[in-house]
C-alpha cells in the first residue's frame, strides 16, 4: 500500500485579529482564554473531557489528565458507554440545526462554541493506493534489481507500506483583510468623481448649502420682513401737509390781528389745521 500525504499551510495576518470572532471565525493560538496555547485540536479534546467528567465524575484514561479530576477505571465503563456516542459528536453553533446531521440519535451531541479553527494552520490529506503484491515472484528477483531498501527482504506473509508526500511543494494560502474602512470610502469616493463628479467636496458643500446658508438666508428674510413692517406702518400715519406756524413770523410782534387779515381764506384754512 502506498499512501501519498499533501499538505498545505494556511497563514493569517495578524491585521485580521482586528475583526470580530463572528466573522472571521478563526483563533490565533494566543487568543484564547480556555487553552495557554490554542489549537481546535485541543480545544475540541477538552470540551469532550469536560463533558465526560461532568457526566461520569472522571476522564478517560487515553485522555491527558486533569486536576482535580479522577481516571476513569472498570466501574465507570457502563457511563461512559451511555454518553460516548454523544461525546464524539459537536453541536454546530448555527440555529436552526438540520435534520440531515441526526444529532436526536446521539443525544444532541456536545456544544463547544468557544472551539474555532485556528487562523494559522498545517493540513494533511492523504491518498491510499492499495496494490497486490504477489510474493512468489518477488521473493526470486536478485538484490541487484531491488531498491536499497527492498534488498534481502523476503515478501512472504509481508505487507508493505510506502509513505511519501505527493509533490515536493505545498500549497500555501493567505487570510489577510482586503479592505479597511477608510480604503472603502476611498473606492466609493473615486468611483463617484469619475461616473457622476461627486466628491468629498461636494459633500461638504452639500452640507454648507442645507446647513449654515440655508439658516443664514432665513435669519436675512426674518430681518427684511421686519424693515417691511416698520416702513409699512410709518406709510400709514398721518402726515401733516401744513405744518403749525407761528403767527408772528407772518403779522410780526403785535398784539392784536387785523380783522382783513383774519378773512382771508387762507388764513383761515392755516388755522384750522
Amino acid at each position: 500500500m502506498t499512501v501519498m500525504v499533501s499538505a498545505s499551510f494556511t497563514e493569517a495576518s495578524r491585521d485580521i485579529q482586528h475583526v470580530s470572532l463572528n466573522l472571521r471565525r478563526c483563533r490565533f493560538y494566543d487568543e484564547s482564554d480556555y487553552l495557554p496555547l490554542y489549537t481546535y485540536s485541543d480545544c475540541m479534546l477538552k470540551c469532550r473531557m469536560s463533558f465526560l467528567l461532568d457526566k461520569c465524575n472522571c476522564t478517560p484514561f487515553n485522555m491527558p489528565k486533569m486536576e482535580n479530576a479522577r481516571t476513569c477505571d472498570l466501574r465507570d465503563i457502563p457511563c461512559l458507554q451511555i454518553y460516548y456516542a454523544q461525546s464524539i459528536a459537536v453541536r454546530p453553533d448555527v440555529e436552526p440545526i438540520s435534520e440531515a446531521l441526526e444529532l436526536d440519535l446521539v443525544g444532541g451531541g456536545i456544544p463547544c462554541p468557544m472551539c474555532l479553527p485556528t487562523c494559522s494552520k498545517t493540513a494533511y490529506s492523504y491518498d491510499f493506493n492499495n496494490i497486490i503484491i504477489y510474493p512468489e515472484y518477488l521473493n526470486t528477483v536478485p538484490d541487484n534489481d531491488r531498491e536499497n531498501w527492498l534488498q534481502g527482504v523476503n515478501f512472504t506473509g509481508t505487507s508493505i507500506v510506502h509513505l511519501k508526500y505527493a509533490s515536493e511543494v505545498a500549497n500555501c494560502y493567505g487570510q489577510n483583510v482586503i479592505m479597511k474602512w477608510f480604503d472603502l470610502i476611498s473606492n466609493i469616493g473615486s468611483t463617484c468623481g469619475f461616473v457622476t463628479g461627486f466628491s468629498f467636496v461636494s459633500v461638504l458643500e452639500f452640507i454648507y448649502f442645507f446647513t449654515v446658508k440655508l439658516f443664514r438666508e432665513i435669519e436675512a428674510r426674518k430681518r427684511q420682513n421686519i424693515r417691511i413692517d416698520t416702513f409699512n406702518h410709518s406709510k400709514n400715519e398721518k402726515i401733516n401737509k401744513y405744518p403749525k406756524i407761528y403767527w408772528n413770523e407772518l403779522t410780526g410782534a403785535t398784539p392784536r390781528l387785523q380783522p382783513q387779515f383774519l378773512m382771508n381764506p387762507r388764513v383761515k384754512r392755516l388755522m384750522e389745521n
